[in-house]
Protein backbone atom coordinates (compact mmCIF):
# COMPACT_ATOMS: atom_id res chain seq x y z
CA UNK A 1 0.00 0.00 0.00
CA UNK A 2 2.74 2.09 0.81
CA UNK A 3 4.60 2.01 -2.41
CA UNK A 4 1.21 2.53 -4.46
CA UNK A 5 0.58 5.86 -2.14
CA UNK A 6 4.46 6.51 -2.59
CA UNK A 7 3.81 5.78 -6.45
CA UNK A 8 0.67 8.17 -7.00
CA UNK A 9 2.35 11.10 -5.12
CA UNK A 10 5.64 10.95 -7.24
CA UNK A 11 3.55 11.20 -9.98
CA UNK A 12 1.55 13.86 -9.23
CA UNK A 13 5.11 15.83 -8.46
CA UNK A 14 6.49 15.15 -11.37
CA UNK A 15 3.21 15.86 -13.24
CA UNK A 16 3.60 19.36 -12.01
CA UNK A 17 6.84 19.58 -12.03
CA UNK A 18 6.66 19.05 -15.92
CA UNK A 19 4.05 21.57 -16.02
CA UNK A 20 5.46 24.28 -14.31
CA UNK A 21 8.19 23.68 -16.87
CA UNK A 22 6.13 23.31 -19.87
CA UNK A 23 4.72 26.96 -18.47
CA UNK A 24 7.86 28.61 -18.15
CA UNK A 25 9.41 27.44 -21.15
CA UNK A 26 6.23 29.14 -22.94
CA UNK A 27 6.40 32.56 -21.04
CA UNK A 28 10.37 32.83 -21.85
CA UNK A 29 9.58 31.90 -25.56
CA UNK A 30 7.26 34.90 -25.70
CA UNK A 31 8.13 37.78 -26.65
CA UNK A 32 8.55 41.18 -24.13
CA UNK A 33 5.90 42.82 -24.29
CA UNK A 34 8.10 45.73 -25.12
CA UNK A 35 8.37 45.04 -28.03
CA UNK A 36 4.74 44.81 -29.17
CA UNK A 37 3.78 47.97 -27.17
CA UNK A 38 7.26 49.62 -29.69
CA UNK A 39 4.65 48.56 -32.65
CA UNK A 40 2.16 50.73 -31.59
CA UNK A 41 2.13 54.65 -32.80
CA UNK A 42 2.18 57.14 -29.35
CA UNK A 43 0.49 59.56 -32.01
CA UNK A 44 -0.52 59.87 -34.97
CA UNK A 45 -0.72 63.28 -37.57
CA UNK A 46 -1.61 64.59 -40.83
CA UNK A 47 -0.27 67.75 -42.66
CA UNK A 48 3.58 68.04 -40.32
CA UNK A 49 5.13 70.98 -40.46
CA UNK A 50 8.39 71.61 -38.58
CA UNK A 51 10.62 74.15 -38.63
CA UNK A 52 14.47 73.75 -37.04
CA UNK A 53 16.82 76.75 -35.79
CA UNK A 54 20.52 76.76 -35.34
CA UNK A 55 22.99 77.97 -32.38
CA UNK A 56 22.30 81.92 -34.05
CA UNK A 57 18.72 81.61 -33.64
CA UNK A 58 17.89 81.45 -37.40
CA UNK A 59 16.31 79.21 -39.11
CA UNK A 60 18.02 76.29 -40.55
CA UNK A 61 15.74 74.08 -42.19
CA UNK A 62 11.97 73.09 -42.73
CA UNK A 63 10.11 69.69 -43.04
CA UNK A 64 6.74 69.08 -44.53
CA UNK A 65 5.32 65.86 -44.69
CA UNK A 66 2.19 64.23 -45.76
CA UNK A 67 1.84 61.90 -42.50
CA UNK A 68 3.37 60.84 -39.23
CA UNK A 69 3.57 58.31 -36.82
CA UNK A 70 5.49 58.46 -33.57
CA UNK A 71 7.26 55.27 -31.92
CA UNK A 72 8.68 55.18 -28.68
CA UNK A 73 12.51 55.56 -30.85
CA UNK A 74 11.88 56.78 -34.08
CA UNK A 75 9.14 58.91 -36.00
CA UNK A 76 8.04 57.70 -39.39
CA UNK A 77 6.59 60.33 -42.11
CA UNK A 78 5.78 60.00 -45.58
CA UNK A 79 5.72 62.01 -48.63
CA UNK A 80 8.63 64.30 -47.22
CA UNK A 81 9.73 67.43 -48.13
CA UNK A 82 12.84 69.13 -46.31
CA UNK A 83 14.38 72.65 -47.04
CA UNK A 84 17.86 73.52 -45.71
CA UNK A 85 18.30 76.90 -45.21
CA UNK A 86 21.75 79.12 -45.60
CA UNK A 87 21.25 82.17 -43.58
CA UNK A 88 17.66 82.16 -43.97
CA UNK A 89 17.57 81.37 -47.41
CA UNK A 90 17.05 78.32 -49.59
CA UNK A 91 20.02 76.36 -50.12
CA UNK A 92 18.38 73.19 -51.43
CA UNK A 93 15.44 71.08 -51.28
CA UNK A 94 14.77 67.19 -51.09
CA UNK A 95 11.83 65.07 -51.54
CA UNK A 96 11.28 61.42 -50.19
CA UNK A 97 8.43 59.04 -50.29
CA UNK A 98 9.76 58.10 -46.35
CA UNK A 99 11.61 59.34 -43.93
CA UNK A 100 12.87 57.79 -40.94
CA UNK A 101 14.09 59.82 -37.72
CA UNK A 102 15.89 58.74 -35.46
CA UNK A 103 14.22 60.26 -31.93
CA UNK A 104 17.57 59.95 -30.25
CA UNK A 105 19.62 61.59 -32.92
CA UNK A 106 17.74 63.33 -34.80
CA UNK A 107 19.56 61.60 -37.67
CA UNK A 108 17.25 60.63 -40.87
CA UNK A 109 17.53 57.89 -43.10
CA UNK A 110 15.24 58.89 -46.74
CA UNK A 111 13.71 56.03 -48.78
CA UNK A 112 12.07 55.78 -51.71
CA UNK A 113 12.31 58.36 -54.39
CA UNK A 114 14.69 60.59 -53.62
CA UNK A 115 15.47 63.93 -55.19
CA UNK A 116 17.80 66.75 -53.68
CA UNK A 117 17.91 69.97 -55.58
CA UNK A 118 20.48 73.15 -54.80
CA UNK A 119 19.47 75.89 -55.42
CA UNK A 120 22.69 77.08 -54.71
CA UNK A 121 24.83 75.08 -57.57
CA UNK A 122 21.96 73.90 -59.29
CA UNK A 123 22.46 70.81 -58.92
CA UNK A 124 20.02 67.56 -58.50
CA UNK A 125 20.91 64.53 -57.08
CA UNK A 126 18.84 61.36 -57.35
CA UNK A 127 19.03 57.78 -55.60
CA UNK A 128 17.26 55.70 -53.30
CA UNK A 129 18.19 55.71 -50.07
CA UNK A 130 20.23 58.85 -48.59
CA UNK A 131 20.80 59.33 -44.84
CA UNK A 132 21.26 62.84 -42.96
CA UNK A 133 23.45 62.85 -39.83
CA UNK A 134 22.80 65.85 -38.08
CA UNK A 135 25.23 66.41 -36.02
CA UNK A 136 27.72 66.11 -39.01
CA UNK A 137 25.31 67.93 -40.91
CA UNK A 138 26.26 65.78 -43.91
CA UNK A 139 23.78 63.41 -46.58
CA UNK A 140 25.40 59.87 -46.63
CA UNK A 141 24.30 56.52 -48.99
CA UNK A 142 26.03 53.44 -50.17
CA UNK A 143 22.95 52.99 -52.76
CA UNK A 144 23.69 54.32 -56.78
CA UNK A 145 23.68 57.81 -57.45
CA UNK A 146 23.32 59.95 -59.92
CA UNK A 147 24.25 63.56 -59.91
CA UNK A 148 23.48 66.36 -63.02
CA UNK A 149 25.39 69.89 -62.72
CA UNK A 150 24.75 71.85 -65.08
CA UNK A 151 26.52 70.17 -68.57
CA UNK A 152 27.36 67.08 -66.98
CA UNK A 153 25.72 63.99 -65.34
CA UNK A 154 27.81 61.48 -62.93
CA UNK A 155 26.69 58.01 -61.92
CA UNK A 156 28.18 56.37 -59.13
CA UNK A 157 27.78 54.28 -56.09
CA UNK A 158 28.26 55.88 -52.76
CA UNK A 159 28.20 59.57 -51.60
CA UNK A 160 29.08 62.09 -48.77
CA UNK A 161 27.76 65.57 -49.45
CA UNK A 162 26.66 68.94 -47.60
CA UNK A 163 22.71 69.50 -47.90
CA UNK A 164 23.41 72.03 -50.63
CA UNK A 165 25.42 69.52 -53.02
CA UNK A 166 28.34 72.49 -52.85
CA UNK A 167 30.76 69.71 -51.61
CA UNK A 168 29.78 65.95 -53.18
CA UNK A 169 32.57 62.91 -52.95
CA UNK A 170 30.93 60.35 -55.00
CA UNK A 171 32.77 57.09 -53.76
CA UNK A 172 32.96 54.80 -56.99
CA UNK A 173 32.06 57.19 -59.65
CA UNK A 174 31.44 54.93 -63.03
CA UNK A 175 29.89 57.84 -65.42
CA UNK A 176 30.58 60.81 -66.79
CA UNK A 177 28.54 62.49 -69.87
CA UNK A 178 28.63 65.71 -70.91
CA UNK A 179 24.90 67.08 -72.45
CA UNK A 180 24.87 69.44 -74.78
Amino acid sequence: MRKKILFVVVAIVGIISFSLLLSYTTKKERPPLIEKVEDIPLLQAKGIRILGWNKEGEKSWRLEADFAEQFTNKVILNKVKIEFLNNEQLASRVEADIAIMDSSTSNLSLKDNIKLVSYVDKAELSTSKLNWIASEKKLYTKEKVILRRGDFVMEGQGLTANPDLTRVEIKEATTFIKVK
